[in-house]
């Protein structure tokens, strides 16, 4: 996906690169538990990590089902214990904490989700 020590030589502190790694993680496992159906046949995804004055960012397109995790209504309790937290959306919730910037596109036949931290 990314380099660590290229994120560190851009500038990117251990905290915001631990921050951005999980919050990537996270979008990842969405895409490849979510955006495809199980009999589809082209899985395809792509991970760039384009240089933007002042943020690291990380881009990841993916061709499968239009899903825009920005748009959905998720509600996390965090004061509730694990075991009595709904299931779902935790994922989601921690990428809109952890990051500066998160947007998403649906462009042509994929979607387009950019996450940002600053540097």
């Amino acid at each position: 996906m990314f380099s660590a020590s290229g994120a560190k030589k851009l500038g990117l502190q251990d905290e915001k690169l631990r921050k951005l790694e999980l919050a990537s993680e996270e979008a990842l496992v969405n895409v490849i538990s979510y955006a495809y159906s199980s009999d589809s046949s082209s899985k395809k995804l792509m991970i760039e990590c384009p240089q933007r004055q002042g943020f690291f960012e990380v881009l990841i397109k993916d061709f499968g089902k239009p899903f825009d995790p920005i748009d959905l209504d998720v509600h996390v309790d965090t004061h509730l214990p694990i075991e009595r937290r709904a299931i779902g959306g935790l994922g989601i919730f921690m990428i809109r904490q952890l990051l500066d910037e998160v947007s998403y596109q649906r462009v042509d036949d994929y979607n387009l989700l950019r996450m940002a931290i600053a540097l």
